[in-house]
């Protein structure tokens, strides 16, 4: 994941995370172990938008598109 690309939903790029990790980690992990035990997501936490880029200038078959997915950085 490139560091300052794209920030996800909560305006925070991957960079973030790795810098504040020994601030932060521990809260994530508790965090994904709950999701685990059946604890819900919160839905501003869980969101994925997906996005057609065309590969040709007027694309006519769904083959001229490149998929790509924004994740939530978390």
């Amino acid at each position: 994941m490139a560091l300052l690309k794209a920030p996800g939903s909560d305006r925070f790029h991957a960079l973030f995370f790795q810098k504040q990790w020994d601030n932060i980690g521990s809260a994530v992990c508790e965090w994904v172990k709950g999701v685990f035990k059946g604890k819900p997501i919160e839905p501003k936490l869980n969101n994925t938008l997906i996005v057609l880029i065309p590969k040709l200038a007027y694309p006519e078959e769904i083959s001229q598109f490149r998929l790509i997915t924004l994740l939530s950085s978390l």
